[in-house]
């Protein structure tokens, strides 16, 4: 079985070469290709759904932190916007977490299935939206929003934005 190890190196490189082509994170990837591989490595079909989960949350941390890092270098991150939304993310991704640990395997498998079928359509058929103003987003709405936002992203496993 570590001979076999190479492939989960491989799968990051690949849900990062298909996250940068789609514009959106490599989460879904990942959840998707570990709850197939993890099986074959000796984790139940029960535990993996929860095991992939976690797992894509896990790289999400070091990935996020690189990227907000890039982008607070070329002054691109609206850091009041950040200072509302951080609180509701971190409630809402914990209230998800406790959520996705109660809920059973089959049901977050679903869940997720349900979320990329949300996510393709919107790639499909969003519209782009005209710039909202000078205005970084701000108030109780985005922390709101980021609940929301955080409650979903530890249920589906993803970093949030796609939201």
């Amino acid at each position: 079985m570590l001979d076999q190890l190479w492939i989960f190196p491989l799968l990051g490189a690949i849900a990062g070469v298909l996250a940068g082509l789609l514009g959106v994170g490599g989460g879904l990837i990942l959840v998707g290709a570990l709850v197939w591989l993890l099986p074959l490595h000796g984790i139940g079909p029960d535990a993996a759904m929860h095991a992939a989960l976690a797992s894509s949350m896990a790289s999400i941390v070091l990935t996020a932190a690189s990227s907000a890092y890039a982008h607070h270098r070329r002054g691109s991150v609206l850091w009041t916007t950040v200072a509302w939304m951080a609180p509701g993310l971190l409630l809402g991704g914990w209230l998800g977490s406790l959520l996705a640990v109660a809920l059973d395997g089959a049901v977050l498998k679903w869940g997720v299935i349900g979320y990329c079928l949300l996510a393709a359509a919107q790639m499909t058929f969003g519209r782009v939206r005209a710039g909202g103003g000078d205005a970084a987003p701000a108030g109780p709405g985005i922390s709101a929003a980021g609940t929301g936002i955080g409650a979903v992203s530890a249920l589906v496993g993803i970093g949030g934005g796609s939201m």
